[in-house]
């Protein structure tokens, strides 16, 4: 749409551009299947480095350009069978990713990885009153990371380019292997469901394991009424990204002890409502801080409650709808608290969708409260470099505003003797005051502004299936 009735812009001299593809084979039979993938998805654009909204003509003159591209591909196998008392799945997986940035003569940065992994899972059912589960995971990468920093200027592209903004000099590489195993059984008495589970890790980084204890418990009260209630401790290790020695501080290995309840209720058997709540408790939890090295803070801790309603009418209508409230921080080390990334205190949306075949019609609705960004408190003139350097604020201190999206999509399917063609129109409807990408900033950092993205999308697909 852009490129037949759009034009680029000083903004955008290449304006974003996604694309995605997928390739899929299946062979099925009665007790065992195999499945090939080959997908991929990726964008790139050209943008200028600062908003030139707020520059004059010789500031906008003077500006260069920041250029990103990032994609990867996925080849996966997957075969899984059933047996009379066991059934299995097993994936193997070959992934590469990249991520391109250069910020003309004052910067560039380049991360490649590739990676190989491999799960075996299975699942016992020899006994009506107990069954169990086990399977173990593999995964070894190949990461490579080159940096020429991009100093002053790093912080208007640090959400794209994370390590530009860092100013270090990286050239490595780093080979990792990570490996985990997991059993859990499941045990039932009368309406009562508990699963008690262990999951082992390791990783070659440092040689570090880890063992997490789970318990998932389901109670049907009534024959429409269920509740559950489920806890355990989870842990999670640094990207290889932030793990490259003599790059970066030794980063330890994040953990969390998290509680989870929900009450589950069907009306009429067609209208569901389930009512959740959760907490979680972190220790070590790493922070991404836009102008300095990923740092380990001493805890951090979240809470939600979500409402979530859905409504089925014969196979033909279909509506889910949720209402949610969360709250997330970290503690500093200096005993302060600050917002995560991720600390969305309200969220809400609604799904329609009309199966009228040969037509299938759907609308969806999503609105949610501005997530935090670090904004900038001013700047001091560099003499030696003759340019301005920012004083950040308070890390996400700030936020977007509030975003707000409404969908909706009309596809058709026509049926032949071996195969079927789905077409499908969007339009994604974002309001103007909805559509800030990024925060940017003047020359000397006293103006801010926000870099949009476009209001209104149309999209045409289609899909053939053999």
């Amino acid at each position: 749409y852009f490129d037949a009735a759009g034009r680029a812009s000083d903004q955008y001299p290449v304006f974003p551009r996604f694309h995605d593809f997928l390739l899929r084979l299946d062979h099925e039979g009665d007790q065992r299947a195999t499945r090939f993938k080959w997908w991929g998805a990726g964008d790139g654009y050209q943008r200028a480095l600062g908003e030139l909204d707020v520059l004059d003509p010789v500031e906008r003159s003077q500006t260069p350009h920041f250029d990103f591209a990032q994609q990867f591909q996925v080849l996966s196998a997957l075969h899984e069978w059933h047996g009379s008392e066991v059934q299995g799945r097993a994936v193997w997986g070959l992934v590469q990713h990249t991520r391109d940035s250069t910020l003309e003569t004052r910067g560039h940065e380049f991360l490649k990885e590739r990676s190989l992994s491999h799960r075996l899972d299975l699942h016992g059912t020899g006994h009506p009153s107990w069954a169990w589960d086990a399977g173990y995971e593999l995964r070894g990468s190949i990461t490579s990371l080159n940096v020429d920093p991009a100093e002053r200027d790093g912080l208007l592209v640090a959400e794209e380019a994370p390590s530009l903004a860092r100013g270090l000099n990286v050239n490595a590489q780093a080979p990792r292997l990570l490996g985990a195993t997991y059993g859990d059984v499941h045990l039932v008495k009368g309406p009562v469901r508990v699963i008690p589970g262990l999951r082992l890790g390791v990783d070659s980084e440092s040689l570090h394991t880890w063992l997490d204890p789970r318990l998932v418990t389901r109670w049907r009260l009534h024959p429409s009424t269920a509740l559950k209630v489920a806890g355990g401790r989870y842990t999670q290790r640094p990207d290889t990204e932030d793990l490259f020695r003599g790059s970066f501080n030794p980063l330890p290995t994040t953990s969390s002890l998290q509680v989870a309840a929900g009450l589950e209720q069907t009306l009429s058997g067609r209208l569901e409502l389930e009512l959740s709540a959760y907490q979680k408790w972190l220790q070590d939890p790493i922070q991404h801080p836009v102008s300095r090295m990923p740092e380990a803070l001493p805890a951090g801790e979240a809470a939600g409650v979500e409402l979530v309603s859905r409504y089925r009418l014969r196979e033909v209508v279909f509506m889910q709808a949720w209402v949610g409230v969360a709250h997330s921080h970290l503690e500093l080390n200096s005993g302060r608290s600050i917002a995560s990334d991720a600390d969305q205190r309200f969220s809400t949306g609604l799904v329609v969708s009309w199966d009228l075949e040969p037509w299938v019609f759907g609308v969806r609705f999503k609105h949610g409260s501005g997530l935090p960004y670090t904004s900038v408190l001013g700047s001091v003139y560099d003499a030696g470099q003759d340019a301005w350097a920012p004083i950040t604020a308070r890390d996400n201190d700030a936020r977007f505003p509030a975003y707000t999206k409404v969908d909706a999509r009309a596809s058709r399917t026509w049926s032949f003797n071996r195969w079927s063609l789905t077409g499908s129109a969007e339009i994604w409807y974002v309001p103007p005051a909805a559509t800030p990408l990024y925060p940017t900033w003047s020359y000397d950092w006293s103006e801010q502004s926000f870099a949009r993205g476009p209001s209104l999308l149309p999209l045409l697909g289609a899909r053939a299936s053999f």
